[in-house]
């Protein structure tokens, strides 16, 4: 009785442990995947103020080597004006351009003339008045004195011929074209996007509020604990500059400029629908449970009734058996590509190996790595870099014919393809085979020679003898052969045979 108890308490026991077990590991994965999310949306909107920045920087540029070759007469002046409004009707995130002489005044804008204007007071018209570098300078948001909209002025400084203060060129623009893209962005209702300006000041922010332009974040933990040490990452935090609720916040410092992207997600709202549905399956488990027990309980109390419990037990137990198998199985594979994973691979290439043994019969495998996947990642992020093993591990699958050939991840980018009874030469067709399919799916690399996603092959095949070989050897000729066509230079295929007759 006593161990009838003890078995029935250890089952209940051990369904509650494998759910908790589970529902931590789906925990896991949605913290990660929003973490990615997060970090992905931070670095699009820190592309996206690059590229805006950019483009404006390159108008100015133009302005200020015309200004300074043409001078300010007021037939340059008239000419300058057509070429100001070109420019902002071809570039419609732009506010306007504004030409300000050593005074403030203004000289010419695409827009209409403000009378009696003059921009003397502006951050930016003082700072390089003051400063002789003729770096673009990025300023605090201001109501345009033209239009009264909020907007975000870069301008650059004029030179005279000796090198003294002429002026300033400014571009404005338009803060709604920024908010506009960041509402394009699905972050929830608590969600926040801002740009911050190095110094610690807010340019704009989703949701927009006016009182939160030019609010100081120098002192906040962002910049204090994280950006000091870390020009991009992620973190987990309590509270931020916007409220007090739990955010998954992630920064991206926008290249050349001294701006940063920040994206927030609001913990409740990511991990709300998940405590939902975990706490629906825990119900469920915690009732199946309860069942189970009372019907052990039932088992013990009525012996009466022992054979139909007995028999309700068996079902249980085959059940159980039956989802083990189940996640057995899925243990053979690579959860990512659906590929045999390099468990399998240990076992089919030893088992394979001695039945080549057995009936003296050719084995063959090829060893397959992406070329230039590390910078694949770096440059496309991890959510496209697991999407282009994915698309290769279904070109491997559909280059298999015969239902003995195994293809496998090896290891991260290394991929593996066992042959059975196949000699070198049918393996080289198998290779040849697969470099093609790879390179018709036509996957852009920017940072491969090719420009497209390629790979490397080493092949070796053996008839294997007792007491001479062992199943380490058929990996090390293909290895040894994978890492010579990648000395190569990559994008071939190399048959360990030749290796050996070369040297």
């Amino acid at each position: 009785m006593l161990l009838s108890q003890i078995f029935v308490a250890s089952v209940c026991l051990s369904l509650l442990t494998i759910d908790g077990f589970k529902t931590w590991e789906s925990y896991k994965e949605r913290v990660r995947e929003n973490t990615i999310l997060s970090g992905n949306l931070a670095r699009s909107v820190a592309q996206n103020a690059e590229d805006t920045i950019k483009q404006a920087d390159t108008v100015l540029v133009g302005l200020v080597e015309r200004i300074e070759r043409d001078g300010t007469s007021r037939a340059a002046l008239e000419r300058l004006q057509k070429v100001l409004v070109l420019h902002v009707g071809e570039l419609p995130k732009l506010h306007g351009l504004f030409v300000y002489d050593a005074t403030g005044r203004w000289l010419t804008t695409n827009r209409n003339m403000v009378l009696n204007a003059n921009n003397s007071d502006r951050e930016y018209f003082i700072y390089h008045k003051t400063h002789p570098d003729r770096h673009v300078y990025i300023s605090k948001p201001v109501h345009s004195r033209s239009t009264g909209e909020w907007i975000i002025p870069l301008s650059r400084r004029i030179n005279r011929a000796d090198g003294s203060f002429a002026g300033v060129v400014l571009a404005t623009v338009h803060m709604k074209y920024f908010r506009n893209f960041y509402d394009t962005f699905n972050i929830g209702r608590d969600g926040t996007i801002a740009l911050v300006h190095m110094k610690g000041a807010i340019l704009v922010q989703r949701p927009f509020q006016d009182e939160r332009i030019g609010f100081d974040l120098k002192n906040t933990p962002l910049f204090q604990e994280h950006v000091a040490n870390s020009p991009t990452g992620t973190y987990r935090a309590d509270s931020t500059y916007f409220d007090r609720n739990e955010r998954i916040v992630s920064y991206h410092r926008v290249e050349g400029h001294p701006l940063l992207a920040v994206a927030t997600l609001s913990e409740d709202e990511v991990f709300r629908p998940w405590w939902m549905d975990a706490a629906k399956h825990f119900a469920i488990t915690l009732i199946l449970t309860i069942v189970l027990g009372f019907m052990g309980y039932r088992l013990m109390r009525q012996i009466g009734q022992r054979l139909d419990a007995e028999g309700q037990l068996r079902d249980a137990q085959n059940t159980l058996e039956s989802l083990n198998q189940e996640l057995e199985q899925m243990a053979w594979l690579d959860g990512l590509t659906g590929l045999a994973n390099r468990r399998r691979f240990d076992v089919d290439l030893n088992e394979e190996f001695h039945r080549a043994m057995r009936r003296e019969e050719p084995l063959a495998l090829i060893l397959i790595d992406i070329d230039h996947f590390k910078q694949y990642n770096d440059s496309y992020g991890h959510i496209e870099g697991d999407k282009c093993l994915q698309k290769i591990g279904r070109v491997l699958k559909s280059c298999m014919k015969r239902e003995g050939d195994l293809s496998v991840r090896y290891g991260g980018e290394e991929l593996a393809v066992l042959l059975p009874n196949t000699d070198e030469e049918g393996a080289m067709v198998v290779a040849e085979r697969l470099i093609s399919a790879i390179r018709q799916m036509n996957i852009r690399h920017k940072d491969s020679p090719t420009g497209l996603v390629t790979v490397s092959c080493g092949v070796h095949a053996l008839i294997p003898f007792r007491g001479r070989n062992i199943p380490a050897d058929l990996l090390q000729a293909a290895d040894t052969a994978l890492y010579a066509a990648k000395a190569a230079g990559r994008d071939q295929i190399v048959c360990a045979s030749k290796l050996k007759g070369t040297e």
